[in-house]
């Protein structure tokens, strides 16, 4: 199962496919998704443990450093102090 991004985003942006549900806002340069949400998504719909969904994220979206990537807000605060 996943959850559709509900916010318009500009085809320069890249997105998380099935994650519009960790999606927290769209930036001019890129999109903005919680940390806690996609690992949570990961846990109940990509039938992880949530340790299994943690290293997943980690691995795959953290670590991944491309032009227009996602940004991936680790808390609440984190998310404000990208808001332009």
């Amino acid at each position: 199962m996943s959850c559709e991004h509900p916010l318009d985003i500009p085809p320069t942006h890249i997105i998380l496919n099935g994650c519009g549900c960790a999606l927290i806002r769209v930036s001019s340069d890129y999109c903005v998704y919680s940390y806690e949400k996609l690992v949570d998504h990961f846990h109940k719909h990509g039938s992880m443990t949530f340790e299994e969904a943690r290293d997943w994220v980690n691995f795959n979206i953290l670590d991944i450093s491309i032009p227009n990537w996602p940004y991936i807000a680790l808390d609440d605060e984190d998310a404000e102090e990208t808001e332009e």
